[in-house]
């Protein structure tokens, strides 16, 4: 069987759970012959394509749990699309909390270790605090804080990805 797309006029988002009714009940049981864990296509202008999946099928309606989004504006998302972005926000967030932590280890405060983080990771300008917020300077940091830094915002103007393929070994042996 091929793939079966529907048109739904309701609002579309994973992880949500969509009762068919009437004619759409009527095509997706009686014409495409679904079962419980047949794959259905949903659809509309609003939301874009989804992948779903039969979870219920009674006398009167079929429930279809929303799995993930397939298309966004007529292009496709693919899983390795998807785990990319996973993978970078991941490492985002992962690098930022390295830095947070080595800096508070080097002894300063919370918020200025937080927002030095951010700053030298996202390149968005002054930090917290009175050693490094507006009317302060990184001058008095540590050298120890400065190489932190200042690998952090080589890592964050070079591209996470860029920088951390370097370190894989599988990319040298290719090459």
């Amino acid at each position: 069987m091929g793939k079966i797309r529907l048109f739904c006029s309701e609002s579309l988002e994973e992880n949500k759970f969509l009762s068919i009714y009437e004619e759409n009940f009527h095509y997706l049981v009686n014409v495409m012959r679904c079962d419980v864990g047949s794959e259905v296509l949903l659809f509309n202008e609003a939301n874009g394509e989804f992948k779903t999946q039969v979870k219920e099928i009674n006398k009167k309606n079929l429930v279809l749990e929303i799995i993930r989004k397939i298309k966004y504006q007529n292009n496709n998302v693919d899983e390795k699309f998807m785990d990319s972005i996973i993978s970078f926000i991941f490492l985002y967030i992962l690098i930022f909390f390295v830095v947070t932590a080595l800096l508070s280890l080097d002894g300063l405060n919370f918020i200025t270790a937080i927002s030095a983080a951010a700053t030298s990771i996202s390149n968005v300008g002054p930090g917290l605090g009175d050693i490094i917020g507006p009317n302060g300077s990184f001058s008095s940091l540590s050298d120890f804080s400065k190489w932190v830094l200042s690998a952090a915002m080589i890592l964050g103007r070079l591209e996470l990805f860029a920088i951390l393929v370097l370190f894989i070994p599988s990319f040298w042996r290719k090459y």
